[in-house]
């Protein structure tokens, strides 16, 4: 075999390398792609845990209470009527089969104002939705909703900047953005006024 032959083959099998990986990364990229929603649904379940966490050693508090509040009782005439719940006890108005919201975290979101340069709003909310068809939806359009609280901030003035009329209007923008429903409640987990650098 001459040196000339061996250089062409040599470079064929190069440039068939090359389009080989270029192959592989770009199933790799359409694979990660059509499967975002599993990995969103893993921040969303770590976020569940934490929760649920939260939520137990609330309920250990809960049930000390419980022992105190027996304990109370076990020292009080018999005839006297309890007039209300203990504060934090308070039984739900809703039904015992209602299902409890579900919530998709948008976390640290940059807004501008409008009027000035020199001022960034940065909000993370929770949206509170109902259904699982919803919240998928909701989190294939994660970045469409951070585009709308851009939006709606964007419009204010820093002196329109209550977070009281911000949240109808940022719920009302979502909604029609999703298709499968609309939220139930969205809710501003942090809100600060930042100066540029």
């Amino acid at each position: 075999m001459s040196q000339t032959t061996w250089l062409e083959s040599r470079k064929k099998r190069a440039s068939l390398n090359a389009i080989v990986i270029i192959l592989v990364l770009a199933v790799g990229v359409a694979f990660l792609y059509n499967n975002r929603e599993v990995l969103f649904s893993f921040l969303e379940k770590k976020n569940t845990m934490v929760a649920k966490a939260g939520k137990a050693h609330d309920a250990l508090g809960a049930n000390r209470h419980a022992e105190n509040d027996i304990h109370a009782l076990k020292n009080e005439p018999v005839g006297r009527v309890a007039e209300k719940e203990p504060a934090g006890r308070q039984r739900s108005a809703t039904p015992e089969n209602h299902i409890p919201p579900q919530t998709i975290s948008l976390p640290d979101i940059r807004c501008t104002v409008r009027g000035r340069e020199d001022v960034v709003v940065v909000v993370s909310l929770e949206l509170m939705v109902g259904r699982d068809q919803l919240k998928k939806e909701a989190l294939l359009k994660r970045e469409d909703l951070k585009t709308m609280v851009r939006k709606v901030v964007a419009g204010k003035t820093l002196e329109e900047l209550i977070i009281d009329s911000l949240r109808p209007q940022t719920k009302t923008s979502m909604d029609r953005i999703l298709e499968n429903g609309a939220l139930t409640d969205v809710v501003f987990r942090t809100f600060r006024i930042e100066k540029v650098k």
